[in-house]
């Protein structure tokens, strides 16, 4: 036998121990269906004003690249919502949300979902701690992607340094024709502003010196340490 919207809220992580009134009154704002795999919940660029919780199934979330290609994000499994962020938001989808396999999907209607809020604090404490525990995975990806960005910058540098690099001052070394940052960012096919981020960190270190038009390695024994420090 289906279960009901109500008892699958019950059941989640986010609803589950509610009040049985909010979940009453979540439900009328909520229904399920089941889904074919390779659907789409929305696309790239679909407005937001809708939230998803996955009962049975597995959900890709993906980005179309300015080439036409496609970034995988994540995979969102069963009991995991999709769309919780800019429920509150008035703007646009960032990506697709694609079935990998058949799915039943709970849809929860936006305006319904913070009507309930207002009615009832309760529910508003477990958003705040969703918001939170988001924010927190988010702050570790940044950190887990600028390292390894941080490998990827110290390595290019170690490599043109042995293909092109000329010493000077004993110590240092320049590349001929100069390694620029923006260079390094289309060799690497991320932001100037990424790279930039970077250098100024191996700056800091004294490992690098950074000029309008290059950058100069100043230890290579340095930059070997970065890479395996982060490796490890």
């Amino acid at each position: 036998m289906r279960k009901t919207a109500k008892e699958i809220l019950a059941e989640s992580h986010l609803f589950g121990g509610l009040d049985d009134k909010v979940l009453d009154a979540l439900s009328q704002g909520s229904h399920v269906r089941p889904i074919r795999a390779d659907s789409y919940l929305f696309l790239q660029g679909d407005p937001t004003g809708t939230m998803f919780l996955i009962v049975e199934g597995r959900v890709a979330i993906e980005q179309t690249t300015q080439d036409g290609g496609t970034r995988h994000i994540t995979v969102r499994n069963p009991g995991e919502l999709i769309g919780e962020i800019s429920l509150f938001e008035r703007t646009t989808r960032t990506a697709d949300a694609r079935t990998m396999v058949d799915s039943t999907i709970l849809r929860l209607d936006g305006e319904h979902v913070k009507e309930v809020l207002h009615r009832y604090p309760s529910l508003g404490e477990r958003f705040i701690l969703l918001l939170s525990q988001k924010l927190h995975q988010a702050m570790q990806r940044i950190e887990d992607l600028d390292n390894k960005l941080q490998i990827r910058v110290a390595k290019l540098l170690m490599n043109e340094a042995k293909d092109r690099g000329t010493k000077v001052d004993g110590v240092g070394i320049e590349f001929h024709p100069p390694l620029s940052q923006g260079t390094i960012a289309q060799r690497l096919n991320v932001s100037r502003e990424s790279v930039n981020r970077e250098i100024s960190s191996l700056k800091r270190l004294g490992l690098v010196e950074s000029t309008a038009s290059s950058v100069v390695v100043r230890s290579i024994k340095g930059l070997k340490e970065i890479a395996r420090s982060h490796e490890v």
